[in-house]
């Protein structure tokens, strides 16, 4: 018995709806097949099936973390245990800095500036070279006293922060020395290891006093200072007093202001416009459950739990109001900061978060 034969052409698309019967049509005035799956093809405009086109090896380098800066369009990544510049042209790279590990690497720009949040720390990229974005909190100073000054009998303490150009690190803690009268403090600074440091500030406090005030900036190179005189009316008080670097976490982004990290179940963010520095005691929200995505958006921070979605609403962390989401389970690392252009009314001026979930895409409004 001959098997009979039919003409499945032309193909109008994909149909994951209908039933089987359903997918092909013949009739006087049209004949046409749906397909279910269509794998490495293309359909045309007239219903038939071209091949696509093969894939090609663009390098043998292992890249990952790719990323590409919004504004400058340069392409950032790792290598093994290095973040690196890729030059998308050739696939080359330059190596912008060493890490103890890239198990994870996640990008976000600052101010025009590239930042990467890897196991180590956060690294920025200014265009010309890489550096930390912290700067670690020094050791505490020691201070020696001599004869030959002119400070009162009485109690003083000392404490250092670092400094790379204007940017100041957490202050050390303070260190105190009992001073006969007629004396002077000899102070003995901490060892830097870091190479990109210029300078560090000394702190001082007054007699029997326990508020520190500026008293004086030093070449890195210099290991000491000598205190003969303390004015108590002059100098600031450290901007970040009982401080500590920023931490890194598998997410980051800037949002007004703050840097936002975020590691296993904990939300960090940095001091307003000091993304170097962090409040360990207060700046940080604790979840319940592992912290999946997190984006910002105008009216707070969209961030993905194991089985469900919160929103921090509010303009301000000491604002934030924690809202559960009747939202369907997210995909991990599935989130994306969607541009006004792309989602249209429903994200404003300002943009709006974009997951993948059970159900399908979400999008999380500015406004929660």
């Amino acid at each position: 018995m001959q098997t009979p034969t039919f003409e499945l052409h032309p193909f109008r698309g994909l149909n994951t709806v209908e039933e089987d019967a359903a997918l092909t049509v013949r009739s006087k005035e049209r004949t046409y097949t749906e397909l279910r799956k269509a794998e490495n093809v293309c359909i045309t405009e007239t219903g038939r099936v071209d091949m696509r086109q093969g894939m090609a090896v663009a390098t043998n380098s292992p890249y990952r973390h790719l990323w590409q800066h919004p504004a400058s369009g340069r392409v950032y990544g790792t290598l093994g245990t290095e973040w690196v510049l890729i030059d998308s042209t050739d696939w080359s790279h330059t190596v912008l800095a060493g890490t103890d590990s890239a198990d994870w690497a996640y990008h976000c720009d600052v101010n025009g500036f590239a930042v990467v949040s890897v196991p180590s720390g956060l690294w920025l990229h200014d265009g010309t070279s890489a550096r930390r974005l912290s700067l670690d909190r020094p050791g505490a100073p020691m201070p020696t006293v001599e004869a030959g000054g002119s400070l009162a009998a009485g109690r003083y303490g000392v404490a250092v922060a670092w400094l790379r150009g204007a940017k100041e690190s957490p202050c050390s803690l303070i260190e105190w020395a009992d001073v006969p009268e007629a004396s002077l403090l000899r102070v003995t600074l901490p060892m830097a290891f870091d190479p990109t440091l210029t300078g560090a500030r000394i702190y001082v406090t007054a007699q029997n006093s326990g508020a520190l005030r500026r008293y004086a900036d030093v070449p890195i190179n210099q290991a000491e200072i000598a205190i003969p005189h303390v004015d108590q009316q002059t100098g600031m008080e450290p901007p970040f007093p009982l401080m500590q670097p920023m931490p890194a976490g598998r997410f980051i982004q800037h949002w007004r202001g703050r840097l936002l990290t975020a590691g296993i179940r904990t939300l960090h963010f940095s001091q307003p416009l000091a993304h170097h520095i962090h409040n360990a005691r207060t700046d940080f929200v604790q979840f319940p459950q592992r912290i999946t995505f997190m984006i910002g958006v105008d009216g707070g921070v969209w961030v993905g739990q194991q089985d469900h979605v919160v929103f921090l609403a509010g303009p301000e962390p000491d604002q934030w109001v924690i809202q559960r989401k009747a939202a369907q389970r997210p995909v991990p690392d599935s989130a994306v900061l969607l541009d006004s252009d792309v989602a249209g009314e429903v994200a404003g001026q300002a943009g709006c978060a974009l997951w993948l979930a059970a159900n399908g895409y979400v999008l999380g409004t500015p406004d929660g």
